[in-house]
């Protein structure tokens, strides 16, 4: 967002935002038209992309100081400054050709802000959609902290197995990048491990090796899973027993408020067409 830089905000713009993010930093004289061109064209390639944009107008003689601290030696210039210290910077004519490759390090990608929603999805126990936003992410940029989102996500959902195949697939290097997080993931996975064998779906499963047939256990096992959250484990039950007979007991109202819970994510989409398919 372009904040126009006066004496007043420079400080709370520039160095307080510079702390929690990186600031881009314009400073050009407002009596040259190219150099208002040039900061026109910076701020549409920003577009709308979550990065502080400060314009600095050294024909306010209030701000000429500004030029000093940043040492330039021709105008305009651009700079990136974090905690306080410039981390990049051009001048005059490196701008033109240099500025896109100096801000697309800084502006958010598309992977990175499917990401984001991901992560935001998953705090507000929107795990379907989160997973959905997380595999597109992946599409873009197989990346170790997008991978974990995913284990993450798969952690909430109790698939407890295709969470440990993730964990378990990341290097060493891996490991070190996302440290603390994929510390967190080791220890939630294995305490969701143990609440799954405290809970009845084993002993469940167990009795139905025994009676394969027996639909009234396919039906306790999947309203089991769905209490865990395990929505697709849930539903993958009841159309075993939907398969069977489509109108036994509440099965097919039970699969479908299973359904209705999972939003429009692509696994509720699937399960919706294979009722059709029985139903049509």
């Amino acid at each position: 967002m372009l904040v126009e830089i006066n004496e007043q905000n420079i400080k709370t713009e520039i160095i307080e935002k510079s702390q929690t993010g990186s600031v881009i930093v314009y400073i050009f004289h407002s009596q040259a038209a190219d150099q208002v061109e040039l900061k026109n064209k910076i701020n549409a390639y920003i577009g709308s992309a979550d990065l502080s944009f400060a314009c600095v107008d050294i024909a306010n003689d209030a701000l000429q100081a500004v030029a000093y601290q940043f040492q330039l030696n021709a105008l305009p210039a651009l700079a990136v400054v974090k905690e306080s210290r410039v981390v990049g910077i051009l001048q005059g004519d490196e701008i033109v050709p240099n500025y896109e490759n100096l801000l697309n390090d800084y502006i958010p990608q598309e992977d990175q802000l499917l990401a984001d929603e991901a992560a935001k999805l998953l705090q507000e126990q929107k795990t379907d959609e989160a997973l959905s936003k997380i595999n597109k992410a992946l599409q873009l940029k197989n990346q170790t902290r997008y991978r974990l989102i995913k284990a993450d996500i798969f952690i909430k959902q109790n698939k407890l197995d295709d969470a440990e195949a993730i964990i378990n697939a990341c290097s060493m290097e891996d490991q070190l990048n996302e440290k603390d997080y994929y510390s967190n993931l080791k220890s939630a996975l294995e305490l969701a491990k143990k609440a799954m064998d405290n809970s009845p779906v084993e002993e469940l499963k167990k009795k139905l090796a025994e009676d394969p047939d027996n639909l009234d256990l396919k039906i306790e096992i999947a309203v089991q899973y769905n209490q865990l959250n395990n929505k697709v484990e849930a539903l993958n039950y009841l159309f075993e027993v939907l398969k069977k007979d489509i109108n036994y007991k509440d099965a097919k109202q039970t699969f479908l408020d299973i359904i209705a819970t999972m939003g429009a994510s692509a696994e509720a989409s699937s399960f919706r067409r294979k009722l059709y398919s029985l139903m049509y």
